[in-house]
């Protein structure tokens, strides 16, 4: 019995360790490029080939490096193609005057998948606000979206009432120009969500972490209103109770299972 005991402790203190793991280091950086898509300067990286292509979609304050630090990129691309971008502003993609609506970034996203995809439908990865675009692109596109993971996406039900509906705090920490433009636009695009209708029928995976945006039932909620409003069958929805508000940097192995995973569902 003791000795069953030490192993139940010690099974406990691996599943512990295994999901507050340390990002993957990378052993070979990617480097990014610079691609002129319509009239602007798009800073992305885009390696690999295959029968399947991702696309990865940063949060506001972030950028394609997430993918990239985080090892998933790599990971990925042994046998698929992935392409992770910076949006306008961002790194050296070009800044654009007009405000970030959901409505021009998923059309921004759509001419960069028609000039660099190899695949006619693509698998969208998307975190937070990054979640959110994809979300918008696969109501405005469906017919180019094969299936998609969502890291703890913003929804317009995780706020209390219209009088609240703000970002937290600490994504005005060190904001560049992009950044404050799609923070201006915060409150517009949250109309934007909600009169933008149901998601099509696609296989989704949408986890919630355990993260500072609103309190964690509050947002397990919302993402589940949002998973409410798909078809059943294809949906995968759980929290991540250990891991904070970085998924993909937090634990990227999980990010890898979970597309390999969803890329079996697609047809």
């Amino acid at each position: 019995m003791k000795e069953l005991g030490l192993l139940l402790v010690l099974g406990m203190f691996i599943s512990f360790i295994s999901c507050n793991q340390e990002p993957v280091s990378p052993t070979q950086q990617l480097s990014p490029t610079i691609e002129v898509i319509g009239s602007r300067n798009v800073e992305l990286v885009n390696v690999g080939e295959g029968n399947r292509t991702f696309v990865f979609v940063h949060d506001i304050g972030a950028d394609l490096d997430d993918w990239v630090r985080s090892n998933i990129a790599k990971e990925l691309a042994a046998t698929n193609q992935v392409i992770a971008y910076n949006r306008p502003g961002y790194g050296k993609s070009s800044f654009s005057q007009n405000p970030p609506t959901l409505i021009s970034l998923a059309h921004e996203l759509n001419k960069l998948i028609e000039k660099i995809a190899n695949q006619d439908r693509v698998i969208l990865i998307g975190h937070a606000w990054g979640a959110t675009i994809a979300r918008v692109f696969t109501v405005q596109y469906p017919e180019k979206v094969a299936g998609i993971l969502m890291l703890d996406p913003i929804h317009e039900d995780q706020f209390e009432d219209d009088l609240n509906r703000a970002l937290p705090s600490w994504y005005f920490a060190n904001v560049n120009q992009a950044s404050q433009a799609e923070i201006d636009a915060f409150n517009d695009n949250l109309l934007v969500l909600d009169t933008l209708g149901i998601l099509p029928d696609k296989p989704v995976t949408l986890i919630t972490a355990f993260g500072p945006v609103t309190s964690l039932e509050r947002r397990f909620a919302a993402h589940k209103s949002l998973v409410v409003s798909l078809s059943p069958g294809g949906i995968k929805h759980y929290t991540l109770d250990q891991i904070g508000y970085q998924i993909h940097l937090e634990s990227p192995t999980t990010v890898i299972e979970e597309l390999f995973e969803l890329s079996q569902k697609i047809r």
